[in-house]
């Protein structure tokens, strides 16, 4: 079953993945695998906004605004350029939506507390 809704989550990751330039999704990866437990990663680092809109190319940056390396968890929790737009929770919703399927499947009930 673990196996079952890691493949859920990390293709809907993927496909629901906000894309503007397509570095966030060019991003997602499985961190670990245990018995257990799988590990999925979203980074996003920042890029040359400017170098992107002229030329269509990606150049990470390296920089950090007050330690945080990638902009992954800001989407997620206040939409995209920092405004409320479809893009905000989107995680979340990944999430629960694949979660509520294998529930569906299993005869199980999801509790869910995180922000739709």
């Amino acid at each position: 079953m673990i196996n079952q809704l890691y493949s859920l989550i990390y293709s809907n990751l993927y496909l629901q993945s906000p894309v503007l330039s397509g570095n966030m999704q060019s991003h997602i990866r499985v961190d670990s695998i245990k018995p257990k437990e799988i590990t999925i990663v979203i980074e996003a680092p920042f890029y040359d906004m400017k170098e992107w809109s002229k030329t269509g190319r990606i150049l990470l940056t390296g920089d950090s605004y007050n330690g945080i390396t990638n902009y992954a968890q800001w989407v997620n929790d206040i939409g995209a350029f920092g405004t409320r737009n479809d893009s905000m929770h989107w995680v979340n919703r990944v999430l629960y939506v694949c979660c509520k399927a294998i529930a569906v499947q299993e005869g199980a009930e999801v509790i869910n507390e995180l922000p739709l």
